[in-house]
């Protein structure tokens, strides 16, 4: 059985064949071979690195292997070469890294080492070849091509924004009327008074467009019935009284939002029909109870897929997801800094926790969802019966965060600068300093406001930790 492992890298795969048994001495087997000059740790000159071009794919299929075997870490780079050894009627395994890792640990085989990662996947696909239950069974194209939707409606969206903020912009001169909405009398009359709600955002209906937009980019829309209602705003708006019309800046702003619009809604249409494929079934299970949006389960769906696979422990998976803490420690002080794995994930949670816990008729109604929702109420008591106390603690971070911010300054650019014999003394300076600081902001007052809002943050950072947890 001709079995290549693989371990891909960011532009090539390095590869290590196997024709034969496993070698009674794998570690002494897999150090001969890289003594005899056979391999080479430049890319360039080793026989087995092949570079994803015409030349290295025609070479790694030169080999002829009956299978190949690799992590599911690398699907983005390792996606073409799984479509062509498919095509080419090439078997492709796929190994979990855990049992990867376990594998070459019990060769003992260095870590941090392409050559001996490529290695140990091939020797555990010969060991197994033929048993299902020890190699991953799913589609990582289905992974990869989810994640990279979701990737593009983010970029998307980053592009639309300030696109249309200007074009508020450029309204407030032209249409102010199109920004605000009316109070209405007792017969459901608009007047010319606006609402205590001035702004709204242009509201996107079910065929993903918006229908001012079409309207001012003067687009129809297919299947919706016409309407003259913004025709009818216009034509009693105060602007054009005054000569001032509809630019073609505007018109043309509009048609770039409205072309935004529809690309968002097939990406958005294709995502949802990925995200609920049977594969991940139990997932989407899961994700019910907590209730979470699209855009949630589809950054969550590939950092967590396989869970089985990934993951050993509590602090792992939250790490993964962005709401872990890393230990940070120095001496006989320690703390924890939180802020690793995914920012992504990490703001799709706050921005789940933001818009579902603060309005409970959104809430999920599942025991999951019910336990998340007292943890958010109890923490929002808190602050409501002791707000001081509250106060207190966030001045106390700010300043912390402060101070740490300034001593790294002072350590990094100021101290190497010093002879051996000051820097003792420059830092007993900076710890007086640190008391003096300290001391003098305590009775500093955070505006209400701002207390509310830092509050407001630090509830809906508890909460989302808590709800990773569950």
């Amino acid at each position: 059985m001709n079995i290549l492992g693989i371990d891909i890298c960011k532009n090539r795969a390095v590869c290590w064949f196997l024709s034969e048994e496993i070698p009674r001495n794998p570690r002494n087997y897999w150090k001969e071979k890289c003594k005899a000059d056979e391999r080479s740790k430049d890319p360039d000159k080793d026989p087995l690195t092949f570079y994803f071009n015409r030349g290295g794919i025609n070479s790694l299929l030169g080999l002829k292997p009956d299978a190949i075997c690799l992590e599911p870490s690398g699907t983005h780079y390792a996606w073409l070469l799984v479509e062509i050894c498919t095509q080419h009627n090439i078997e492709v395994l796929w190994i979990g890294h855990q049992q990867a890792s376990n594998h070459r640990k019990s060769y003992k085989l260095p870590d941090k080492n392409d050559m001996a990662d490529a290695f140990a996947i091939a020797c555990y696909a010969q060991l197994y070849y033929g048993q299902v239950g020890y190699f991953l069974e799913f589609n990582p194209g289905l992974i990869a091509e989810i994640r990279e939707i979701y990737l593009q409606l983010k970029s998307l969206s980053r592009f639309q924004t300030p696109l249309i903020s200007r074009l508020k912009q450029q309204l407030s001169r032209e249409f102010p009327e199109s920004l605000q909405t009316y109070r209405k009398d007792e017969n459901g009359v608009a007047d010319h008074r606006p609402s205590k709600k001035q702004k709204t955002k242009f509201k996107i209906y079910a065929d993903g467009r918006r229908a001012f937009i079409c309207w001012l980019a003067q687009r129809d829309r297919p299947g919706v019935r016409k309407s003259s209602y913004w025709s009818s705003r216009y034509s009693k708006a105060i602007a054009p009284e005054y000569g001032v019309q509809l630019s073609k800046f505007s018109r043309r702003s509009a048609a770039m939002i409205d072309d935004y619009d529809q690309w968002m809604h097939e990406l958005t249409t294709k995502l949802a029909f990925l995200v609920h494929s049977p594969d991940f079934e139990a997932y989407n299970r899961v994700f019910d109870e907590f209730g979470f949006g699209l855009m949630v389960r589809a950054c969550l769906l590939p950092l967590v897929f396989p869970f089985h696979e990934r993951f050993e422990s509590m602090g792992a998976f939250k790490r993964r997801i962005g709401c872990g803490l890393d230990e940070n420690s120095s001496g006989d002080k320690t703390s924890w800094k939180s802020g690793s794995g995914s920012k992504l994930a990490r703001c799709e949670l706050y921005l789940w926790a933001s818009t579902t816990m603060t309005i409970k008729a959104r809430r999920p109604q599942s025991e999951v969802g019910k336990q998340i929702s007292e943890f958010y109420d109890m923490w929002q008591n808190r602050f409501s019966q002791n707000p001081e106390q509250w106060e207190r603690e966030i001045k106390a971070k700010r300043f912390a965060e402060g101070m740490r911010q300034l001593e790294q300054m002072l350590t990094t650019d100021v101290m190497p600068l010093l002879k051996k014999a000051q820097r003792e003394g420059f830092k007993s300076k900076i710890e007086q300093l640190n008391q003096l600081l300290e001391t003098d902001t305590e009775d500093l007052q955070l505006p209400a406001c701002e207390r509310v809002k830092k509050f407001s943050n630090l509830v809906l950072g508890k909460c989302v930790g808590y709800t990773a947890r569950w």
